[in-house]
């Protein structure tokens, strides 16, 4: 469990600056030294960011295996998973899927407060704004742009701001 720790940790590093290609060698080393059987939570975890990882590498379907063979092994996975969820399906065109899916977990999270995303831009808004971008659906992108301005100012994260700016631009060119 130490050692799998130890390589998940050297893992999300790359994983948390979004270099997949290094991530993917610690992050499976990791994973093959756990039995799902004695250490499902853990397993599980791991999967969700190998899944992350194969969707960072261009491989959605990859992505898409892992997550679902980490949903089975633990059924209460968190919101970070609903959002892999979301870019799969914006990965692969299923454009209408994924907002859905981005629309209900924002209605479950609505009286939450705001929390900075474990990693890197993983706000719902921006990434319903992108959506929308792309289905050419003004309205919609901006104003889940904005939503996403403000959730970057009250995280003070200049980096979620930007992105949230990003996603206005789109709206203001479309």
């Amino acid at each position: 469990l130490g050692i799998s720790k130890a390589l998940r940790g050297q893992g999300q590093v790359y994983l948390d600056t979004i270099r997949p290609v290094y991530a993917d060698q610690f992050l499976r080393d990791a994973l093959q030294l756990l039995d799902p059987v004695e250490m499902p939570e853990e397993v599980a975890d791991l999967l969700v960011f190998t899944a992350e990882n194969q969707l960072n590498l261009g491989y959605p379907e990859n992505a898409q295996n892992l997550l679902s063979q980490a949903i089975n092994i633990r059924h209460d996975l968190d919101r970070e998973t609903d959002l892999i969820q979301a870019r799969i399906y914006l990965r692969t065109g299923r454009l209408d899927e994924g907002i859905n899916l981005l629309r209900q977990q924002d209605r479950a999270y609505q009286t939450a407060p705001p929390s900075r995303p474990q990693r890197f831009h993983r706000e719902g808004s921006l990434l319903l704004s992108l959506f929308y971008a792309i289905k050419g659906e003004v309205s919609h992108c901006e104003k889940y742009a904005r939503q996403g301005i403000a959730i970057g100012k009250l995280l003070q994260s200049t980096f979620v701001q930007s992105v949230g700016y990003m996603r206005l631009g789109h709206a203001i060119l479309l």
